[in-house]
């Protein structure tokens, strides 16, 4: 159970869950490759195993964080844009499940 399960509110449910995706990680091994990433690949892998990305039915919910932990919490009714960059060569895909 993470952080997203144990912070429910009273009758909210976790309608989608996201990962960061496997691509964030391509330049970090092309680098490795070379013989200098495996320095560089570090700062990713804890990102990866430490961010939880949610969506219930009440609120958006993004936390991170190893040693300190950074939360973001917003009510899905003070939602007015969302903004999605996406790079040319290696798009932004997330791992996603439906609850």
């Amino acid at each position: 159970m993470g952080y997203i399960e144990e912070n429910l509110l009273t009758d909210e449910n976790v309608r989608f869950k996201a990962k960061i995706s496997f691509y964030a990680f391509v330049p970090h091994l092309l680098l490795m490759i070379v013989g200098i990433g495996f320095i560089t690949i570090i700062r990713p892998l804890i990102s990866y195993f430490t961010t939880e990305i949610g969506v219930t039915n009440k609120r958006f919910i993004f936390k991170t964080g190893l040693i300190s932990r950074d939360s973001l919490e917003l009510n899905l009714t003070k939602v007015e844009n969302v903004r999605i960059n996406q790079s040319i060569i290696i798009p932004v895909q997330m791992k996603t499940q439906f609850c």
